[in-house]
């Protein structure tokens, strides 16, 4: 068969898969053409160049028989006139799909782009499951001014769901993860002719109405004149845990104990491979780029 001929019900549905995907030209329509998969699907799309273009542009407009072919020549109308005023059809379709993204792919998103540790992104996490949950599937847009109060007062209070208590820190935490987001869609995902569609941050409403907690971080610190005082108190502790053989909080002493003397993180320690610990040695190393921790020199220092 041809690749050129005038579309009709009977010929379309006489049209058989090949070995590879094969296009078909309407002469009713110049542009319009089906595209038959190795599947037997058959797919009808608008294949011509926009205004100004170098090259086509392909745009997908249904399937046959979902769309009747005079349905599909009808849009193909509608689309090649945009073609010919300058219009990607493409292009206005993604910046319409900008328009209503939704947060959880925002989110995934930004969390692809950032370089963010492993706490971080653990923590951020946590905040978008427990927090916003509701609006994890909803526009980004859904969370205007009143929603971003509302979200920030419940936390506040400790009146969203699962929550134990209260916690003005976690409800700061929460809007600073929301606008980070917001930052972040506001150049990322733009509207036809790469018009902004993020124009305001919501979460600026809390500074301006003075919302803001802003918690001071905890800086607790065990003092050189503390730290005898300390350390005895974690043997006495680990050994009345020994004596009722609790291995858990026992366990928890030699890890408070290892972290205050090497001043490895908690997840360095915790995740350290058997293959870096030298238990004859009395060593251990975290890589090979770091020096090797020797046990004996660290108890010599309680």
């Amino acid at each position: 068969m041809t690749s050129k001929f005038r579309f009709t019900k009977k010929t379309l549905e006489a049209l058989e898969p090949q070995k590879s995907r094969k296009r078909y030209y309407d002469t009713g329509v110049a542009g319009l053409i089906v595209e038959v998969y190795i599947s037997g699907r058959i797919a009808y799309r608008v294949y011509k160049k926009v205004r100004g273009a170098k090259s086509a542009t392909q745009v997908s407009i249904g399937t046959f028989p979902d769309l009747t072919i005079d349905q599909a020549r009808s849009k193909a109308r509608d689309i090649i006139n945009e073609m010919a005023l300058g219009i990607n059809p493409n292009d206005k379709q993604q910046a319409t799909e900008n328009e209503s993204i939704i947060l959880n792919r925002v989110f995934d998103d930004y969390l692809k782009m950032k370089n963010l540790s492993p706490v971080t992104v653990r923590g951020y996490k946590q905040v978008v499951n427990t927090y916003l949950d509701k609006y994890k599937n909803k526009p980004l847009a859904n969370l205007t001014e009143e929603v971003i109060k509302e979200i920030h007062s419940m936390i506040t209070e400790g009146e969203c769901e699962n929550m134990r208590k209260p916690s003005k820190a976690q409800a700061d935490l929460c809007m600073r993860v929301v606008r980070a987001l917001f930052n972040f869609a506001k150049y990322e995902y733009r509207g036809y002719n790469n018009a902004i569609i993020f124009h305001e941050n919501p979460v600026t409403i809390l500074s301006h109405q003075r919302s803001w907690h802003n918690i001071e971080r905890k800086n607790t610190y065990i003092r050189p004149h503390q730290l005898k005082g300390f350390m005895n108190t974690i043997i006495l502790m680990r050994e009345e845990f020994d004596l009722i053989k609790a291995d858990f909080p026992s366990a928890v002493c030699d890890r408070v104990e290892m972290t205050l003397f090497t001043g490895l993180k908690k997840n360095e320690l915790l995740r350290l491979p058997w293959k870096q610990v030298d238990i004859p040695g009395k060593a251990f190393h975290v890589s090979k780029k770091k020096m090797v921790y020797h046990l004996s020199c660290l108890l010599a220092l309680i």
